[in-house]
């Protein structure tokens, strides 16, 4: 997702800032980053709940609090 909004930023700006021959470019690219993102998250979503089904490890469970540790010294650093 960080990489595909980094790639829109760049992208409308070339769009709103470039020439005629860059804006259909950027235009074009756009829509292909958008178009993927998407296709890629609603397909990746519902594939991971579906193999989890297959999966044998039982759930994780949270971690368990530590006690709080006993600071020995003035807390100087030397």
């Amino acid at each position: 997702m960080n990489t595909g909004i980094g790639a829109l930023f760049i992208l409308l700006a070339l769009a709103v800032f470039g020439g005629d021959s860059l804006r259909d470019f950027a235009i074009a690219l756009l829509i292909g980053i958008v178009t993927g993102t998407l296709s890629s998250s609603f397909v990746a979503g519902p594939a991971a709940i579906e193999l989890e089904r297959f999966s044998t490890r039982p759930p994780p469970r949270p971690a368990e609090r530590r006690a709080p540790q006993r600071r020995e010294g003035s807390g100087a650093v030397v």
